[in-house]
């Protein structure tokens, strides 16, 4: 039986799909660091001074109206 043949039944080991002749996996170069940590650092910053000054603006008014 030739390998090409129809009535392979060998399955997944079939010679048909084993074979890598010619193929070489290159190295994949690494993909770029992403930036996303950094800004979401920055994000969180700023909320936290967001709401600090805001908790800051209540104690004033609080402060003042007593």
């Amino acid at each position: 039986m030739n390998w090409w043949a129809n009535d392979c039944n060998q399955g997944h080991d079939c010679p048909a799909r084993v074979a890598k002749i010619g193929r070489r996996d290159y190295a994949k170069e690494p993909c770029p660091p992403s930036p996303a940590p950094r800004y979401l650092k920055h994000l969180a910053k700023w909320v936290l001074i967001c709401i600090a000054a805001a908790f800051s603006a209540i104690l004033t008014l609080v402060a003042t109206h007593a």
